[in-house]
Protein backbone atom coordinates (compact mmCIF):
# COMPACT_ATOMS: atom_id res chain seq x y z
CA UNK A 1 0.00 0.00 0.00
CA UNK A 2 1.81 3.67 -1.00
CA UNK A 3 1.82 6.54 1.02
CA UNK A 4 -1.31 8.18 -0.53
CA UNK A 5 -3.56 4.79 -0.21
CA UNK A 6 -2.43 5.07 3.30
CA UNK A 7 -3.32 8.71 4.23
CA UNK A 8 -6.86 7.57 1.75
CA UNK A 9 -7.30 5.25 4.39
CA UNK A 10 -7.11 7.14 7.42
CA UNK A 11 -9.77 9.91 5.69
CA UNK A 12 -11.82 6.62 5.48
CA UNK A 13 -11.31 5.21 1.57
CA UNK A 14 -11.12 1.87 0.98
CA UNK A 15 -8.51 0.32 -0.89
CA UNK A 16 -9.88 -1.91 -3.16
CA UNK A 17 -12.24 0.52 -4.54
CA UNK A 18 -10.20 3.19 -4.41
CA UNK A 19 -8.44 1.32 -7.59
CA UNK A 20 -11.41 1.91 -9.54
CA UNK A 21 -11.89 5.50 -8.31
CA UNK A 22 -8.38 7.12 -8.44
CA UNK A 23 -9.41 10.58 -8.96
CA UNK A 24 -11.01 10.35 -5.09
CA UNK A 25 -7.94 8.99 -3.96
CA UNK A 26 -6.58 12.35 -3.26
CA UNK A 27 -9.56 14.19 -1.25
CA UNK A 28 -9.61 10.92 1.03
CA UNK A 29 -5.29 11.23 1.27
CA UNK A 30 -6.00 15.26 1.96
CA UNK A 31 -8.29 14.26 4.52
CA UNK A 32 -6.01 11.62 5.91
CA UNK A 33 -3.38 14.06 6.42
CA UNK A 34 -5.24 16.20 8.29
CA UNK A 35 -6.34 13.50 10.42
CA UNK A 36 -2.53 12.91 10.43
CA UNK A 37 -1.78 17.01 11.20
CA UNK A 38 -4.48 17.09 14.39
CA UNK A 39 -2.86 14.22 15.76
CA UNK A 40 0.35 15.92 15.41
CA UNK A 41 -0.51 18.79 17.23
CA UNK A 42 -2.60 17.23 19.73
CA UNK A 43 0.19 15.08 20.30
CA UNK A 44 2.71 18.19 20.96
CA UNK A 45 -0.04 19.84 23.26
CA UNK A 46 -0.16 16.72 25.55
CA UNK A 47 3.54 16.16 25.90
CA UNK A 48 3.85 20.51 27.06
CA UNK A 49 0.65 20.02 29.27
CA UNK A 50 2.39 17.02 30.81
CA UNK A 51 6.05 18.92 31.23
CA UNK A 52 4.81 22.11 32.32
CA UNK A 53 2.18 21.75 34.05
CA UNK A 54 2.56 17.86 35.49
CA UNK A 55 6.50 17.65 35.53
CA UNK A 56 6.95 14.41 33.73
CA UNK A 57 10.16 13.72 32.24
CA UNK A 58 10.63 14.64 28.67
CA UNK A 59 10.80 11.02 27.45
CA UNK A 60 7.56 10.14 29.21
CA UNK A 61 5.40 13.19 28.20
CA UNK A 62 6.86 12.25 24.38
CA UNK A 63 5.30 8.42 24.89
CA UNK A 64 2.12 10.15 26.69
CA UNK A 65 1.83 12.86 24.17
CA UNK A 66 2.05 10.12 20.70
CA UNK A 67 -0.35 7.93 22.61
CA UNK A 68 -2.77 10.96 22.74
CA UNK A 69 -2.32 11.44 19.44
CA UNK A 70 -3.10 8.33 18.47
CA UNK A 71 -6.42 8.28 20.58
CA UNK A 72 -6.84 12.15 18.95
CA UNK A 73 -6.29 10.39 15.58
CA UNK A 74 -9.01 7.36 15.95
CA UNK A 75 -11.58 9.48 17.26
CA UNK A 76 -11.22 12.05 14.53
CA UNK A 77 -11.49 9.13 12.20
CA UNK A 78 -14.27 7.83 13.71
CA UNK A 79 -15.84 11.10 13.33
CA UNK A 80 -15.55 10.73 9.56
CA UNK A 81 -16.74 7.78 8.99
CA UNK A 82 -19.70 7.68 10.77
CA UNK A 83 -20.97 10.61 8.74
CA UNK A 84 -22.97 9.36 6.06
CA UNK A 85 -24.64 11.18 3.24
CA UNK A 86 -28.29 12.46 3.49
CA UNK A 87 -30.77 14.38 0.79
CA UNK A 88 -30.13 18.04 1.42
CA UNK A 89 -27.63 20.10 3.43
CA UNK A 90 -29.55 20.54 6.46
CA UNK A 91 -30.48 17.23 7.01
CA UNK A 92 -26.55 16.73 6.79
CA UNK A 93 -26.18 19.29 8.97
CA UNK A 94 -28.39 17.83 11.91
CA UNK A 95 -26.61 14.96 11.69
CA UNK A 96 -23.61 15.80 11.74
CA UNK A 97 -24.02 18.89 14.39
CA UNK A 98 -23.17 16.12 17.93
CA UNK A 99 -19.77 15.41 15.97
CA UNK A 100 -19.00 19.31 15.21
CA UNK A 101 -20.04 19.83 19.34
CA UNK A 102 -17.49 16.79 19.79
CA UNK A 103 -14.72 17.93 17.20
CA UNK A 104 -15.19 21.13 18.99
CA UNK A 105 -14.85 20.28 22.59
CA UNK A 106 -11.64 17.96 21.43
CA UNK A 107 -10.23 21.41 19.46
CA UNK A 108 -10.59 23.02 22.44
CA UNK A 109 -8.40 20.55 24.81
CA UNK A 110 -6.22 20.62 22.05
CA UNK A 111 -5.40 24.07 22.08
CA UNK A 112 -5.39 24.86 25.37
CA UNK A 113 -1.89 23.63 26.35
CA UNK A 114 -0.31 25.31 23.39
CA UNK A 115 -1.72 28.58 24.53
CA UNK A 116 -0.02 28.11 27.82
CA UNK A 117 2.98 27.37 26.12
CA UNK A 118 3.35 30.13 23.62
CA UNK A 119 2.69 32.64 26.37
CA UNK A 120 4.84 30.58 29.09
CA UNK A 121 7.21 33.90 29.73
CA UNK A 122 4.39 35.95 30.23
CA UNK A 123 2.35 33.46 32.25
CA UNK A 124 6.18 32.36 34.66
CA UNK A 125 5.69 36.39 35.32
CA UNK A 126 2.64 36.60 36.39
CA UNK A 127 2.80 33.29 38.54
CA UNK A 128 5.70 35.59 40.40
CA UNK A 129 2.97 38.25 40.82
CA UNK A 130 0.28 35.88 41.65
CA UNK A 131 2.63 34.03 44.42
CA UNK A 132 3.57 37.40 45.74
CA UNK A 133 0.74 38.94 46.52
CA UNK A 134 -0.67 34.98 47.84
CA UNK A 135 2.34 35.82 50.15
CA UNK A 136 1.42 39.12 51.43
CA UNK A 137 -2.00 38.00 52.14
CA UNK A 138 -0.93 34.79 53.63
CA UNK A 139 1.46 36.75 56.31
CA UNK A 140 -1.14 39.21 56.86
CA UNK A 141 -3.43 36.03 57.92
CA UNK A 142 -0.43 34.54 59.87
CA UNK A 143 0.33 37.68 61.82
CA UNK A 144 -3.19 37.92 62.92
CA UNK A 145 -3.17 34.26 63.92
CA UNK A 146 -0.20 34.85 65.92
CA UNK A 147 -1.04 38.63 67.12
CA UNK A 148 0.03 37.49 70.68
CA UNK A 149 3.77 36.82 69.82
CA UNK A 150 5.19 40.62 70.22
CA UNK A 151 3.68 40.77 73.78
CA UNK A 152 4.51 37.54 74.70
CA UNK A 153 8.55 38.48 73.83
CA UNK A 154 8.37 42.00 75.28
CA UNK A 155 7.08 39.91 78.32
CA UNK A 156 10.10 37.59 78.41
CA UNK A 157 12.51 39.97 77.90
CA UNK A 158 11.12 42.16 81.04
CA UNK A 159 11.16 38.90 83.05
CA UNK A 160 14.77 37.95 81.97
CA UNK A 161 16.00 41.21 82.56
CA UNK A 162 14.38 41.21 86.10
CA UNK A 163 16.08 37.80 86.45
CA UNK A 164 18.80 38.86 85.30
CA UNK A 165 19.29 42.16 87.63
CA UNK A 166 19.58 44.41 85.21
CA UNK A 167 16.48 46.19 85.71
CA UNK A 168 13.31 46.15 88.54
CA UNK A 169 10.55 45.10 87.25
CA UNK A 170 7.57 47.99 86.51
CA UNK A 171 3.90 48.00 88.60
CA UNK A 172 2.78 48.50 85.24
CA UNK A 173 3.75 44.97 83.53
CA UNK A 174 2.14 43.14 86.71
CA UNK A 175 -0.31 41.13 85.06
CA UNK A 176 -2.35 42.15 88.30
CA UNK A 177 -2.48 45.49 87.87
CA UNK A 178 -2.78 45.08 84.27
CA UNK A 179 -5.90 43.59 84.80
CA UNK A 180 -7.27 46.13 87.27
CA UNK A 181 -6.59 48.54 85.04
CA UNK A 182 -8.73 47.00 82.04
CA UNK A 183 -11.60 46.46 84.08
CA UNK A 184 -11.22 50.54 85.30
CA UNK A 185 -11.42 51.03 81.68
CA UNK A 186 -14.32 48.85 81.12
CA UNK A 187 -15.58 50.60 84.20
CA UNK A 188 -15.67 54.29 83.07
CA UNK A 189 -16.81 53.66 79.30
CA UNK A 190 -19.92 51.93 81.04
CA UNK A 191 -20.08 55.28 82.79
CA UNK A 192 -19.44 57.63 79.88
CA UNK A 193 -21.94 55.74 78.02
CA UNK A 194 -24.50 55.91 80.68
CA UNK A 195 -23.55 59.76 81.37
CA UNK A 196 -24.30 60.50 77.92
CA UNK A 197 -27.32 59.10 77.59
CA UNK A 198 -28.75 60.35 81.44
CA UNK A 199 -27.36 63.94 79.72
CA UNK A 200 -28.89 62.94 76.39
CA UNK A 201 -32.51 62.23 77.58
CA UNK A 202 -32.19 65.71 80.03
CA UNK A 203 -31.55 67.39 76.60
CA UNK A 204 -34.30 65.62 74.97
CA UNK A 205 -32.37 65.09 71.97
CA UNK A 206 -32.54 61.26 72.39
CA UNK A 207 -35.08 58.66 74.23
CA UNK A 208 -38.54 60.47 74.87
CA UNK A 209 -37.38 63.72 73.19
CA UNK A 210 -38.69 65.80 75.80
CA UNK A 211 -36.64 68.13 77.60
CA UNK A 212 -36.23 68.23 81.59
CA UNK A 213 -35.69 65.54 84.53
CA UNK A 214 -38.56 63.42 83.84
CA UNK A 215 -38.96 59.23 84.58
CA UNK A 216 -36.63 58.83 81.77
CA UNK A 217 -34.07 61.11 82.74
CA UNK A 218 -34.63 59.64 86.59
CA UNK A 219 -33.93 56.06 85.31
CA UNK A 220 -31.05 56.57 83.05
CA UNK A 221 -29.59 59.36 85.82
CA UNK A 222 -29.76 55.82 88.44
CA UNK A 223 -28.13 53.99 85.48
CA UNK A 224 -25.12 56.05 85.42
CA UNK A 225 -24.62 56.33 89.09
CA UNK A 226 -24.27 52.93 89.38
CA UNK A 227 -21.69 52.75 86.85
CA UNK A 228 -20.14 55.54 88.46
CA UNK A 229 -20.09 53.20 92.03
CA UNK A 230 -18.83 50.53 89.97
CA UNK A 231 -15.83 52.79 88.36
CA UNK A 232 -15.16 53.97 91.72
CA UNK A 233 -14.79 50.13 93.05
CA UNK A 234 -12.56 49.42 90.43
CA UNK A 235 -9.89 52.49 90.60
CA UNK A 236 -10.08 51.83 94.18
CA UNK A 237 -9.63 47.99 93.39
CA UNK A 238 -6.59 49.14 90.98
CA UNK A 239 -4.97 51.44 94.13
CA UNK A 240 -4.71 48.86 96.00
CA UNK A 241 -3.24 46.21 93.39
CA UNK A 242 -0.60 48.93 92.78
CA UNK A 243 -0.39 49.51 96.04
CA UNK A 244 0.32 45.32 97.17
CA UNK A 245 2.50 45.37 93.80
CA UNK A 246 4.85 48.54 95.12
CA UNK A 247 5.27 46.68 98.31
CA UNK A 248 6.18 43.22 96.66
CA UNK A 249 8.55 45.38 94.47
CA UNK A 250 10.27 47.00 97.20
CA UNK A 251 10.72 43.60 98.79
CA UNK A 252 14.17 43.02 97.53
CA UNK A 253 15.56 42.59 94.00
CA UNK A 254 15.94 38.92 94.67
CA UNK A 255 12.66 38.22 95.57
CA UNK A 256 11.80 40.04 92.30
CA UNK A 257 14.22 37.80 90.31
CA UNK A 258 13.07 34.54 91.91
CA UNK A 259 9.41 35.34 90.88
CA UNK A 260 10.71 36.19 87.45
CA UNK A 261 12.30 33.50 87.13
CA UNK A 262 9.39 31.28 88.38
CA UNK A 263 7.40 32.94 85.67
CA UNK A 264 9.83 32.14 82.80
CA UNK A 265 9.27 28.53 83.53
CA UNK A 266 6.20 28.31 81.93
CA UNK A 267 5.94 31.75 80.11
CA UNK A 268 9.40 31.29 77.57
CA UNK A 269 8.02 27.21 76.36
CA UNK A 270 4.77 28.75 75.57
CA UNK A 271 6.84 31.86 73.42
CA UNK A 272 9.15 28.98 72.18
CA UNK A 273 5.98 26.81 71.08
CA UNK A 274 4.41 29.83 69.52
CA UNK A 275 7.30 30.51 67.23
CA UNK A 276 8.34 27.27 65.98
CA UNK A 277 4.39 26.90 65.09
CA UNK A 278 4.73 30.24 63.21
CA UNK A 279 7.60 29.33 61.40
CA UNK A 280 6.04 25.46 60.17
CA UNK A 281 2.83 27.55 59.05
CA UNK A 282 5.09 29.86 57.34
CA UNK A 283 7.65 26.78 55.72
CA UNK A 284 3.87 25.31 54.61
CA UNK A 285 2.68 28.08 52.81
CA UNK A 286 5.89 29.08 51.25
CA UNK A 287 6.16 25.43 49.60
CA UNK A 288 2.32 25.53 48.64
CA UNK A 289 2.76 28.77 46.80
CA UNK A 290 6.13 27.40 45.06
CA UNK A 291 4.19 24.44 44.04
CA UNK A 292 1.36 26.05 43.27
CA UNK A 293 2.47 26.15 39.17
CA UNK A 294 -0.08 23.39 37.65
CA UNK A 295 -2.41 23.84 34.81
CA UNK A 296 -4.93 25.45 37.15
CA UNK A 297 -2.93 28.04 38.28
CA UNK A 298 -1.68 29.10 34.48
CA UNK A 299 -4.93 29.16 33.52
CA UNK A 300 -5.77 31.93 35.76
CA UNK A 301 -2.30 33.80 35.53
CA UNK A 302 -3.34 33.75 31.72
CA UNK A 303 -6.89 35.10 32.42
CA UNK A 304 -5.38 37.61 34.23
CA UNK A 305 -2.99 38.32 31.12
CA UNK A 306 -5.83 38.71 29.12
CA UNK A 307 -8.06 40.79 31.40
CA UNK A 308 -7.78 44.60 30.84
CA UNK A 309 -5.27 44.04 27.64
CA UNK A 310 -7.04 43.79 24.21
CA UNK A 311 -3.97 42.20 22.55
CA UNK A 312 -3.50 39.86 24.58
CA UNK A 313 -7.18 39.03 24.74
CA UNK A 314 -7.14 38.91 20.57
CA UNK A 315 -4.22 36.68 21.15
CA UNK A 316 -5.67 34.52 23.60
CA UNK A 317 -8.72 33.70 21.58
CA UNK A 318 -7.46 33.46 18.53
CA UNK A 319 -5.07 30.93 18.90
CA UNK A 320 -7.73 28.58 20.47
CA UNK A 321 -9.82 29.70 17.65
CA UNK A 322 -7.34 28.65 15.45
CA UNK A 323 -6.14 25.11 16.56
CA UNK A 324 -10.23 24.52 17.45
CA UNK A 325 -11.28 25.89 13.60
CA UNK A 326 -7.87 22.34 12.78
CA UNK A 327 -9.78 20.07 14.61
CA UNK A 328 -13.04 20.78 12.92
CA UNK A 329 -11.97 21.36 9.65
CA UNK A 330 -12.21 17.53 9.02
CA UNK A 331 -16.04 17.04 9.79
CA UNK A 332 -16.40 20.39 8.10
CA UNK A 333 -15.08 19.52 4.62
CA UNK A 334 -17.19 15.74 4.96
CA UNK A 335 -19.92 17.88 5.57
CA UNK A 336 -19.22 20.24 2.57
CA UNK A 337 -18.82 17.21 0.51
CA UNK A 338 -21.93 14.89 1.98
CA UNK A 339 -24.18 18.02 0.84
CA UNK A 340 -23.11 17.89 -3.14
CA UNK A 341 -23.51 15.42 -5.74
CA UNK A 342 -21.90 12.08 -5.01
CA UNK A 343 -18.66 11.13 -6.36
CA UNK A 344 -17.61 8.31 -8.00
CA UNK A 345 -15.90 6.81 -5.02
CA UNK A 346 -19.10 7.18 -2.86
CA UNK A 347 -21.50 5.93 -6.16
CA UNK A 348 -18.97 2.35 -5.91
CA UNK A 349 -19.11 2.28 -2.25
CA UNK A 350 -23.20 2.77 -2.32
CA UNK A 351 -23.19 -0.51 -5.58
CA UNK A 352 -21.12 -2.18 -3.29
CA UNK A 353 -23.27 -2.09 -0.42
CA UNK A 354 -26.30 -2.25 -2.25
CA UNK A 355 -24.42 -5.66 -3.72
CA UNK A 356 -23.38 -6.68 -0.05
CA UNK A 357 -26.80 -6.59 0.81
CA UNK A 358 -28.43 -8.08 -2.56
CA UNK A 359 -25.93 -11.15 -1.76
CA UNK A 360 -26.82 -11.03 2.03
CA UNK A 361 -30.87 -11.33 1.11
CA UNK A 362 -29.74 -14.29 -1.00
CA UNK A 363 -27.92 -15.67 1.20
CA UNK A 364 -30.42 -15.22 3.70
CA UNK A 365 -33.55 -17.09 1.06
CA UNK A 366 -31.30 -19.87 0.39
CA UNK A 367 -30.37 -20.39 3.90
CA UNK A 368 -34.06 -20.09 4.54
CA UNK A 369 -34.51 -22.23 1.70
CA UNK A 370 -32.58 -24.81 3.03
CA UNK A 371 -33.66 -25.01 6.27
CA UNK A 372 -37.55 -25.41 5.19
CA UNK A 373 -36.06 -28.07 3.02
CA UNK A 374 -33.96 -29.58 5.84
CA UNK A 375 -36.98 -29.32 7.99
CA UNK A 376 -39.12 -31.50 5.49
CA UNK A 377 -36.54 -34.00 5.17
CA UNK A 378 -36.22 -35.01 8.78
CA UNK A 379 -40.14 -35.22 9.02
CA UNK A 380 -40.00 -37.30 5.90
CA UNK A 381 -37.25 -39.47 8.06
CA UNK A 382 -39.43 -39.36 10.96
CA UNK A 383 -42.26 -40.77 9.18
CA UNK A 384 -40.51 -43.28 7.68
CA UNK A 385 -39.04 -44.19 10.50
CA UNK A 386 -42.18 -44.16 12.57
CA UNK A 387 -43.91 -46.61 9.37
CA UNK A 388 -41.14 -49.14 9.66
CA UNK A 389 -41.12 -49.38 13.82
CA UNK A 390 -45.04 -50.02 13.32
CA UNK A 391 -44.33 -53.05 10.87
CA UNK A 392 -41.93 -54.01 13.34
CA UNK A 393 -44.01 -54.24 15.97
CA UNK A 394 -46.30 -55.97 13.52
CA UNK A 395 -43.74 -58.63 12.74
CA UNK A 396 -42.79 -59.12 16.38
CA UNK A 397 -46.34 -59.48 17.21
CA UNK A 398 -47.20 -61.85 14.73
CA UNK A 399 -44.42 -64.11 15.82
CA UNK A 400 -44.90 -64.06 19.40
CA UNK A 401 -48.46 -65.33 18.80
CA UNK A 402 -46.99 -68.09 16.65
CA UNK A 403 -44.56 -68.82 19.08
CA UNK A 404 -47.67 -68.83 22.00
CA UNK A 405 -49.50 -71.05 19.69
CA UNK A 406 -46.79 -73.81 18.58
CA UNK A 407 -45.90 -73.46 22.62
CA UNK A 408 -49.66 -74.35 23.87
CA UNK A 409 -50.09 -76.95 21.34
CA UNK A 410 -46.38 -78.55 22.38
CA UNK A 411 -48.21 -78.41 25.66
CA UNK A 412 -51.33 -80.15 25.47
CA UNK A 413 -49.66 -82.41 23.24
CA UNK A 414 -47.37 -83.66 26.03
CA UNK A 415 -50.56 -83.60 28.63
CA UNK A 416 -52.09 -85.76 26.18
CA UNK A 417 -48.97 -88.13 26.22
CA UNK A 418 -48.49 -88.25 29.63
CA UNK A 419 -52.44 -88.84 30.44
CA UNK A 420 -52.57 -91.89 28.01
CA UNK A 421 -49.73 -93.78 29.09
CA UNK A 422 -51.24 -93.16 33.06
CA UNK A 423 -54.07 -94.54 31.51
CA UNK A 424 -52.49 -97.59 30.02
CA UNK A 425 -50.71 -98.11 32.71
CA UNK A 426 -53.70 -97.78 35.46
CA UNK A 427 -55.82 -100.81 33.04
CA UNK A 428 -52.54 -102.69 32.84
CA UNK A 429 -52.80 -102.52 36.94
CA UNK A 430 -56.44 -103.33 36.69
CA UNK A 431 -56.69 -106.10 34.35
CA UNK A 432 -53.74 -107.63 36.64
CA UNK A 433 -55.96 -107.60 39.42
CA UNK A 434 -58.82 -109.11 37.88
CA UNK A 435 -56.44 -111.93 36.83
CA UNK A 436 -55.28 -112.53 40.21
CA UNK A 437 -58.71 -112.42 41.79
CA UNK A 438 -60.64 -115.04 39.38
CA UNK A 439 -57.63 -117.79 40.71
CA UNK A 440 -57.84 -116.98 44.43
CA UNK A 441 -60.36 -117.84 46.70
CA UNK A 442 -63.89 -115.64 47.53
CA UNK A 443 -64.87 -115.84 50.78
CA UNK A 444 -68.50 -116.66 52.01
CA UNK A 445 -70.97 -115.38 53.78
CA UNK A 446 -70.28 -118.04 56.68
CA UNK A 447 -66.68 -116.38 57.58
CA UNK A 448 -65.20 -117.58 54.73
CA UNK A 449 -62.56 -114.94 52.65
CA UNK A 450 -63.38 -112.27 49.88
CA UNK A 451 -61.49 -110.85 47.41
CA UNK A 452 -59.30 -107.12 47.64
CA UNK A 453 -60.58 -104.52 46.19
CA UNK A 454 -58.93 -103.38 42.67
CA UNK A 455 -56.34 -101.16 42.92
CA UNK A 456 -56.14 -97.84 42.55
CA UNK A 457 -53.59 -95.49 40.17
CA UNK A 458 -51.31 -94.52 42.72
CA UNK A 459 -50.90 -97.70 44.62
Amino acid sequence: MTKPHILAWLGGGQRHILREAPGDATKLASMGAVLVGTAAVASASAAFALTTAVGLTTPAAVVVGILWGLLILALDRMLVISMSRRTGFWPNVAAAAPRLVLALLIGAVISVPLVLRIFQPEINSELQVMRSESLIANQKKLDEQFADLPTLQARVDELQAVADGREQPNVSSDPDVRTARDAVTTAQKSYDDAAAKAQCELDGRCGTGRAGQGDAWRSAQTTADRALATLNAAKAELAAVETAVRDRISGGAAAAASSARAELTTLRPTLDERVAARAQVLRDMEKGEKENTGLLSRLEALDRLSDGRPMMFLAHWALILLFACIELLPVIAKLFSSSGPPTLYEQLVQVQENGALAASQVRSDRERELAELEIDVRTEIERHRAAIQVEAGKHANARLLSKQQELADRAIDVWAEVAKQRTDEELARWYAWHARNDQSPVASTNGSQLPASPPTAGS
